[in-house]
């Protein structure tokens, strides 16, 4: 058996790994918070304003200069795992039938991180 298939295989098994670590994030965030939330009797006002939490991906273009010019991608990727990481710990400590700024800036730290990790992401599986 030749070499660079199992090469290519491995590479691409760690681009699939990458790309659902790019894309879980967004999902819990989109799609599980609104509910979640809901489910808490938190007002839909309120759940409105959790799209705001989609900024850092939508303006993420504005610190991806940083990400490609300062440190390693890898750094990047695994510093932001950690970040979310350590947010993902702290969520079930605040209540959410009443969430306050902090649980607010927690949130936006998460996309904020994720956002920084599909750059790193993006830029280390193109180059």
């Amino acid at each position: 058996m030749d070499a660079k298939p199992l090469k290519l295989r491995s590479k691409l098994t760690w681009v699939a790994a990458f790309y659902f670590a790019e894309g879980l994030p967004f999902g819990l965030v989109i799609d599980n918070l609104p509910v979640y939330f809901r489910v808490h009797g938190v007002s839909l006002a309120e759940i409105g304003l959790l799209s705001l939490l989609g900024l850092p991906w939508t303006l993420k273009v504005l610190w991806a200069p940083a990400v490609d010019r300062f440190g390693e991608r890898r750094h990047w990727i695994c510093a932001a795992l950690v970040v979310m990481a350590a947010v993902l710990f702290l969520f079930p400590f605040f209540d959410p039938a009443s969430p306050t700024v902090w649980l607010a800036v927690l949130l936006m730290v998460l996309t904020t991180a994720s956002a920084t990790q599909d750059i790193a992401i993006d830029a280390f599986t193109i180059g």
